[in-house]
């Protein structure tokens, strides 16, 4: 499983496999600052996103989407993806940043954000 860490004061984002960037007080490795790296979710919406980095996803960024009537698109799968300036355009009924090559699961829910 593939995890990413995040660091809130030097604002990088790397993969934990390829450098240790983070212990086990949540301090980055790669700044040295104390308690501000955190784990990446592996999928979120472009609200917790923007809530997690303080950055809104950008339009023309990549999002995973559902249909609004939840039905399975032509080849059978239930995700598609879309640039996010369309998927707000025409009201996507589940709308997930694309950070990974690979859909959610058909059953992933957002959590709740806080």
């Amino acid at each position: 499983m593939r995890m990413r860490v995040y660091c809130k004061n030097c604002d990088t984002e790397t993969n934990s496999g390829t450098i240790l960037a983070i212990n086990d007080d949540g301090d980055c490795e790669l700044c040295r600052a104390a308690g501000t790296a955190e784990l990446v979710p592996e999928y979120e919406t472009p609200e917790q996103y923007e809530m997690r980095t303080g950055k809104k996803w950008p339009d023309n960024g990549a999002v995973w989407f559902k249909h609004r009537d939840g039905k399975p698109f032509f080849d059978g799968g239930i995700w598609g993806v879309c640039r996010y300036v369309t998927s707000k355009e025409t009201g996507d009924k589940v709308v997930i940043c694309a950070q990974s090559p690979e859909p959610p699961p058909d059953d992933w829910k957002p959590e709740e954000v806080k």
